[in-house]
């Protein structure tokens, strides 16, 4: 099944492999081998830090969680945070 999501967190556990896009760029491969910092850092074009906490994944990018703060076209599909294809 292929689908689309902004947060990982709650489907961590289920997925086998994740496609990443970002900067007309796309990594695919286990959540563990694409979601790092290098790899997340190449995508975004900037500094990034992933960290691993309690069983959650956060992805920020100078203090902000960045799967929680740059999706704002998210606004316009009446406040959804996923997006499922």
């Amino acid at each position: 099944m292929l689908f689309s999501a902004h947060e990982l967190n709650q489907l961590l556990g289920t997925l086998d492999r994740v496609l990443y896009l970002g900067n007309r760029q796309a990594v695919l491969g286990a959540v563990e081998d694409v979601v790092t910092a290098p790899v997340l850092s190449r995508l975004y074009g900037t500094e990034i830090q992933v960290v691993r906490a309690d069983g959650h994944i956060f992805v920020m990018s100078r203090g902000s969680d960045v799967e929680r703060t740059d999706h704002t076209h998210d606004r316009g599909h009446g406040g959804h945070e996923h997006h499922h294809h």
